[in-house]
């Protein structure tokens, strides 16, 4: 996936070192491993499928969306969720 190999050039190219993050990849070849490590707390950050970011928020695990990469061919949507708030966006420009 493109996404990894972006990642893994920063880190190679010294960008998270230099800004003081201390990184080490992991690579799951099962993609339900990956999302268990992080659900458990054994991986501090995933890149996942969007779809996949609403889990933690239900089983209440603190998480952000800190980049949406996009590597789809459609079928894309956003969605919104405020835990105990009301919600009035309806379309992209009342955010």
């Amino acid at each position: 996936m493109p996404t990894l190999y972006l990642m893994q050039t920063f880190n190679d190219m010294g960008y998270y070192k230099d800004n003081g993050a201390n990184v080490e990849f992991t690579y799951f070849s099962v993609y339900s491993d990956a999302i268990s490590a992080y659900g458990t707390g054994n991986a501090d950050v995933i890149i996942y499928a969007v779809a996949e970011a609403v889990t933690p928020v239900v089983n209440g695990i603190g998480s952000k969306v800190i980049g949406v990469i996009d590597t789809s061919n459609g079928l894309d949507g956003i969605a919104a969720i405020f835990l105990n708030k009301k919600c009035d966006i309806k379309i992209i420009a009342d955010k």
